[in-house]
Formats: C-alpha cells, sequence, structure tokens
C-alpha cells in the first residue's frame, strides 16, 4: 500500500525524484483498481452487454475479432467506473500534500459527495441520456436507410456519454471548493451566466462521442442546471472574511 502522505513544514520542499516515485505509485494503485473493475465486468459481460442493448435492440460486427475486442473494450469501460473511486482517491492523496490543513479537512468531507455525484451523473447517463439519444437516432431509419450499428461503435457511445455524465456531475463540488478559497464568488458566478452557457456547449461537445446538436444538448442542458446548483453551494461555501477572489481581480466586470 501507498505509504500515507507527509505533512510538510512551510518551508520545506519535497524532491522531484520524491514526487515522481509517489506519482508511480499512485498510478500503479489506479491501474490495479481498473484491472480488477475489468475483471469484475468482463466475468458478468454477457448479462451486461444484453441490459445495454435494450435500446438499440442488437448489434452487428463487420470483423472476427470484433466480438472479442467489443467485450474487452466493455470490461475496460466497466473498470474505470468501478474503480472511480481509487482513481478519485489516489488523486487527492497525491495533490494533498500541497493544501493546508483546512483544504484538506474541507476536501476530506467533499470526497463522499464527488463519489455520490459520480455514481448519479454516470446513472442518469446510461439510464436516461443513452435511451433518449438512441431512440433519437433511430427515429430517422427508413426502408431505404436500415440502421447497422456496430457493437463497437455503440459501446463506446454507450462508455464515453456514461463517463461524461459522471464527470460533469462534479462540476458543483468543483466550484464550491473554489468559493471556499475565495477563488470564485456567487455574484462573479452569476454575472458570467452567459459565459456558462457557452462554456456548458463546449464541455459537451467535447465529452460527447457524436458532433451531432442533439445529444450536446442533452448533455449541456443538465450541465447549465449544475452551473445553477454551483451559484447556491458557493453561496454557502463562500468564506465569512473577503478573500481577494478572481471577481475582485477583474473589477467586477
Amino acid at each position: 500500500m501507498a505509504s500515507p502522505v507527509r505533512r510538510l513544514r512551510p518551508d520545506e520542499r519535497r524532491p522531484l525524484i520524491d514526487h515522481l516515485e509517489e506519482l508511480r505509485v499512485r498510478l500503479w494503485w489506479c491501474l490495479v483498481a481498473v484491472a480488477a473493475g475489468g475483471c469484475v465486468t468482463y466475468a458478468v459481460r454477457e448479462r451486461i452487454l444484453a441490459w445495454l442493448l435494450r435500446p438499440v435492440g442488437h448489434v452487428v460486427f463487420t470483423s472476427l475479432a470484433e466480438p472479442f475486442l467489443a467485450e474487452f473494450r466493455l470490461a475496460l469501460w466497466g473498470g474505470v467506473v468501478l474503480g472511480f473511486p481509487v482513481i478519485l482517491w489516489q488523486t487527492w492523496a497525491f495533490v494533498a500534500a500541497a493544501l493546508t490543513d483546512t483544504q484538506r479537512r474541507m476536501v476530506g468531507r467533499l470526497f463522499p459527495f464527488s463519489l455520490a455525484l459520480f455514481a448519479l451523473g454516470a446513472w442518469a447517463g446510461l439510464t436516461q441520456f443513452v435511451p433518449v439519444s438512441v431512440k433519437f437516432f433511430l427515429s430517422f431509419s427508413t426502408e431505404t436507410m436500415v440502421p447497422m450499428v456496430t457493437v463497437s461503435q455503440y459501446l463506446g457511445f454507450v462508455g464515453s456519454l456514461t463517463l461524461a455524465c459522471g464527470l460533469i456531475a462534479q462540476t458543483p463540488l468543483i466550484i464550491a471548493f473554489l468559493a471556499a478559497l475565495g477563488i470564485v464568488t456567487p455574484a462573479f458566478l452569476w454575472h458570467h451566466w452567459r459565459g456558462a452557457v457557452v462554456g456548458s456547449f463546449v464541455i459537451a461537445a467535447v465529452a460527447t462521442p457524436t458532433p451531432d446538436i442533439f445529444t450536446q444538448t442533452l448533455l449541456a442542458v443538465p450541465l447549465l442546471g449544475l452551473y445553477g446548483l454551483s451559484i447556491g453551494l458557493a453561496a454557502c461555501c463562500q468564506p465569512k472574511v473577503p478573500a481577494p477572489s478572481l471577481a475582485a481581480a477583474t473589477g467586477g466586470d
């Protein structure tokens, strides 16, 4: 197991080799978590695949190796999702040395909520966004345009959208943490809501596996809802004593 992060004195700096060694160990544990989650997923791959295929009905494959590679890809996606708590914890433990005691306690309290939000976001993407998107795209099929969805394409679409929803669900906690540090304020967030709209669609365009505006909008609208929630959380988490903030640095623009 990786050794606990040693707290450093304010004037103490760790050698670069120590940072690289710790990063290597933590990446190793992340890979172990993904591999373990992948093994669990692969063991029940047939049940998972049958459940995932319900929205589309059936899929095809265009090469002899594609079914095997698709099952391997399914195991990889499952490993990332199941191993996400370990990945998140190792990431937090690596950056903890650079935080103050107050910041460590704050992140420690937010950690369970981060896991819950990821699980809710991934579940919403898998059970809500994927079926709606599939139904929308299949509605364009006609007698002359018959859908032939390959298993690799479908699993890539499902995995990317599910993971994107889980990660995007972290937005309120990230903004709440920045507000607690005095980096952003509720007034600043509210003043720049137009930029949030544009940013939401940009993030959705990058996160979604297809370039269509429908899927991007489907993901951008909940992201805007999370931004509104973030403003409320920022109001609750902002320090009572005014701290230098990004809003002040920009003159409140």
